[in-house]
């Protein structure tokens, strides 16, 4: 991971304008989605999350990065399964200009391998929520660098929501000890030289 390229100080390419200009139009903090958006990575989850998060009073805006891959979520919008606003880019080839638009991550999938967007959010001071589905439970130490909540449930996923989103504070010590981990675990450098132990071992 390198966290020069993905840092919240980096040069950045230009954001969309009319995206940019939409999320704007609302103070509300951004959740965030980077990814395939097909069944298996919780999509669903999260609309429903984020209903009971609105049906709560909640204010966010839903920022959907990836092209759709059977997870319907033109339906969803169009069947407003949520009262939210939300923005969907389809596929970026670079996703750091949306993820500094973030403030929180959220990854609910039922199965995945190690999902290397949680480090680049974190490397951007991104907080991430995430499922309890092998792979994700190691992007993230729970409490310190991010949240893990359970497969598919979408309750839980929005009591941590609603948490975060309320708590700015809470949000950026978060996303500060996200950063860090990065850092001192994932730099190449590190992870070079942990492989070079175990050869020479």
């Amino acid at each position: 991971m390198d966290a020069d390229r993905f840092s919240p100080d980096a040069s950045l390419p230009a954001m969309e304008p009319a995206l940019k200009q939409a999320l704007e139009q609302s103070s509300a903090p951004v959740v965030g989605f980077v990814g395939r958006l097909h069944p298996d990575k919780g999509i669903d989850t999260l609309f429903q999350a984020l209903r009971i998060c609105a049906d709560r009073g909640a204010e966010a805006q839903l920022l959907i990065v990836g092209g759709d891959e059977g997870a319907h979520v033109d339906e969803r919008i169009d069947g407003r399964q949520t009262s939210i606003p939300v923005h969907v880019t389809g596929f970026a080839a670079d996703v750091r200009p949306t993820l500094r638009e973030m403030d929180i991550l959220v990854l609910p999938s039922r199965r995945e391998g190690f999902p290397n967007v949680v480090l680049e959010a974190a490397a951007m001071t991104v907080p991430a929520i995430v499922s309890d589905a092998t792979g994700c439970v190691d992007s993230v130490i729970d409490g310190e660098t991010g949240v893990i909540v359970p497969v598919g449930d979408a309750e839980r996923l929005a009591n941590e929501l609603m948490a975060l989103l309320g708590n700015r504070g809470d949000r950026e010590r978060l996303g500060s000890a996200a950063r860090a981990r990065v850092i001192a675990e994932f730099e190449p450098q590190r992870v070079w030289a942990l492989h070079a132990q175990r050869w020479v071992a």
